[in-house]
Order: C-alpha cells, then sequence, then structure tokens
C-alpha cells in the first residue's frame, strides 16, 4: 500500500493526521489548566496578604490597643473577658482566612482536573470521529458516559468551592469587624 512515488504509506498519513489532530484537541485544555493554576497562585497570594494580615494584626495589636483605648484601666476579670474575646474574634478570622485559603486552592485544584477531563473527553471525540469501521452510536455514548461523567463531577466541585471559599472569606472579614467592634464597645 505505500505510494510509489513518495514511499509513505496511506497509514501513515492517516495516523500523522490522527496525532495531530489529537495533539490540536489537548493543547486548548492544557493550555486553561495552565491559566487556571496560574490564577490560584495568584489570588492566594492576595488573600495571603489581605486576610491573613488584617486578622494577625489586630491580633498582635491588641495589647497596644487594649492600652490605648483604655481597656487596661477596666477591672481584672472585665478586662481578661474582653481581650480573650477580642483576642477570639482574631484568632477565628484567622480560621476562617487558612479555610477559604484552602478552599480556594481545592476551586483552582477542581477546575484544572476539569480541563484535563475536558482535554481526554475532546481527545476521545477525536478518537472516534477517525475510527475506520468503530462501533455503533450507542457504544460511542456509552463509552463516552465517564468522561461525561468525571467532568460534570469536577463542574459540581468547582461550584462548591467557589461557594464555600466566599463563605469563608466573608466568616473572616465578619469575625475581624465583630472583634474590632466588641473591642470599641467594651469601653467606658
Amino acid at each position: 500500500m505505500s505510494d510509489p512515488v513518495t514511499g509513505e504509506s496511506k497509514i501513515d498519513e492517516y495516523w500523522l493526521r490522527f496525532q495531530s489532530e489529537v495533539r490540536d484537541a489537548a493543547e486548548i485544555f492544557e493550555k486553561r489548566a495552565i491559566e487556571y493554576h496560574k490564577a490560584g497562585v495568584e489570588f492566594s497570594k492576595i488573600l495571603v496578604t489581605n486576610l491573613f494580615v488584617l486578622n494577625a494584626g489586630g491580633l498582635i495589636a491588641l495589647p497596644a490597643l487594649s492600652t490605648f483605648l483604655g481597656v487596661a484601666a477596666l477591672p481584672g476579670p472585665t478586662r481578661s473577658w474582653v481581650l480573650w474575646l477580642s483576642a477570639a474574634g482574631f484568632g477565628a478570622g484567622l480560621l476562617m482566612a487558612a479555610l477559604c485559603a484552602l478552599v480556594t486552592y481545592l476551586n483552582y485544584h477542581a477546575f484544572v482536573d476539569c480541563a484535563v477531563a475536558e482535554r481526554d473527553l475532546a481527545m476521545f471525540n477525536v478518537a472516534t470521529a477517525f475510527g475506520k469501521n468503530g462501533p455503533i452510536q450507542a457504544e460511542i455514548q456509552r463509552a463516552k458516559e465517564p468522561y461525561i461523567a468525571d467532568v460534570q463531577q469536577l463542574t459540581n466541585k468547582i461550584n462548591l468551592t467557589f461557594r464555600l471559599g466566599h463563605v469563608f472569606g466573608w466568616l473572616s472579614i465578619l469575625s475581624f469587624i465583630g472583634a474590632g467592634v466588641w473591642l470599641g464597645t467594651q469601653l467606658r
């Protein structure tokens, strides 16, 4: 079956075309996975800078604030109560910031996994399109189901971690505000 002029067979040409199509189908999703990873790293930097520093700063500044705002002049049990609850609020803010960072990491990781699953599905579609005497349509659909289920499962994980990240981020901010308000309202 070799071409007498070029010496290449139709099978080699078919195989090279197949490899090119698979590469083209996969490249789009691999680029997206890289972009999601970069976005996750950048967002994590911003998150650490804002939420962690904000709550940790409140916790570290608590002794100086208590002296400046007159909490140190309060009676012993009241002063301890005010300082411990304020510290607990700032500490809870740090915990919520850490949970927000973790969930954000899981969210971007799910984006990467989803892009990889979509790449696999695209490669499967190319492979079935190139099949000479491929299986009937029902068999192709059955073979596709695990790929489609993976993409759907990862999409659900992306939605969940997106919402949880926002919840933990807002709880961190509210915890900081609550601790500050508690400290400010306990002054006499």
